[in-house]
């Protein structure tokens, strides 16, 4: 029996196959992710904010903030302080 896709809703063309490049989780790990706080957050560091989870793991979690800005901190000072060669990112402040 062949296996067919559904139709993409209103089109009547197939879905188009997941793309095998997007990150999946790992055994509940969030790596590659981004995080997105619930408007129900509203009096931390987190409201509103949009989190990128660079490690997630066994050992615990690290994430950057990337839609909160800091005064006086570029990316190449983030990534000094992570022993990471930020001088080809760094295109201005955090």
């Amino acid at each position: 029996m062949e296996k067919r896709r559904a139709p993409k809703l209103g089109t009547g063309k197939p879905e188009a196959e997941t793309d095998s490049s997007a990150p999946t989780p790992h055994a509940g790990y969030l790596e590659g992710y981004l995080l997105i706080a619930t408007p129900l957050i509203t009096e931390s560091c987190f409201a509103h904010a949009v989190i990128y989870i660079c490690a997630h793991n066994q050992s615990g979690a690290m994430g950057l903030v990337i839609n909160h800005t800091i005064q006086n901190l570029s990316y190449g000072d983030i990534f000094t302080q992570l022993n990471i060669d930020g001088d080809r990112y760094d295109r201005g402040t955090a």
